[in-house]
């Protein structure tokens, strides 16, 4: 760690936001929109549903978690998954979809009972997906 006086200065030079005066926009809202239009059209078979209430409803079961995945997070998940499909030039959701991102989307909404570590609540989530029979 810096010296007191050396971080005291560096409190003091901190220049808030104007940072962000200098930085140019990459995308246009417009895009944003159409991007988010085009997820929201990709196809979620009703079997993909099924499935990833499944994993849901099985963290909120595991005797290890204290506080299980909610609706939320399941709506998270769908969203998504249907972005991951997107981006893989698809429109519709295939269950790796699902199964790849339920770690990222679900770990860190639920509590373990045990106090431990992000990755730690991501990888009992993708030990439940495993779990869960994938829809065919």
């Amino acid at each position: 760690y810096p010296e007191y006086e050396d971080e005291k200065q560096a409190l003091k030079e901190l220049r808030d936001f104007e940072f962000l005066e200098s930085i140019e926009p990459v995308v246009s809202r417009q895009q944003i929109i159409d991007a988010q239009n085009r997820v929201s059209r990709v196809h979620v078979d009703d079997s993909l549903y099924d499935y990833i209430l499944q994993i849901v409803r099985a963290t909120r079961t595991d005797e290890r978690i204290r506080l299980g995945a909610s609706t939320r997070g399941a709506q998270f998940l769908v969203m998504a998954s249907k972005a991951m499909a997107l981006i893989n030039g698809r429109d519709y959701v295939v269950p790796d979809d699902v199964k790849s991102l339920a770690p990222m989307v679900l770990g860190h909404r639920i509590i373990l009972k045990t106090r431990t570590y992000i990755r730690d609540a991501e990888e009992l989530v993708k030990e439940i997906t495993s779990k869960v029979a994938v829809p065919v």
